[in-house]
């Protein structure tokens, strides 16, 4: 089965369920344009954000581990992930299959630009 992890309460990452395996999640904005994009009467601009994921295995033994990332954005840097249907105005995901070494972590970086609501 699959945990979400909802942090701020948005289905934003999916891992497989496994109570010796810990994730991280964070996501920070890098970059912003200055100029704002109208979009449907309200203003936007676009951001660059980083994304990191750190998987951490607390087992003797190496994991498999499919991790699932939704997001609205343009993505940049995929982290070597595999993207279905993400664009700036739509929701998609970028699917994540990566091993684990025994009591190790693994960190996924990707980068995409999401739009953030212009405040004046």
């Amino acid at each position: 089965p699959l945990e979400n992890i909802t942090p701020e309460g948005f289905d934003l990452l999916k891992i497989s369920e496994d109570y010796s395996v810990k994730v991280e999640f964070s996501e920070s904005e890098i970059k912003r344009q200055p100029k704002p994009i109208k979009i449907n009467e309200r203003q936007y601009v676009k951001a660059e954000m980083l994304g990191r994921i750190n998987i951490i295995n607390t087992r003797p033994n190496a994991i498999s581990i499919k991790v699932i990332r939704s997001l609205v954005g343009n993505i940049t840097d995929n982290g070597g992930g595999i993207v279905e249907g993400v664009t700036l105005t739509k929701e998609g995901i970028v699917n994540y299959q990566v091993i684990v070494r025994p009591k190790s972590n693994r960190e996924i970086l990707y980068k995409y630009e999401a739009l953030v609501p212009f405040n004046n």
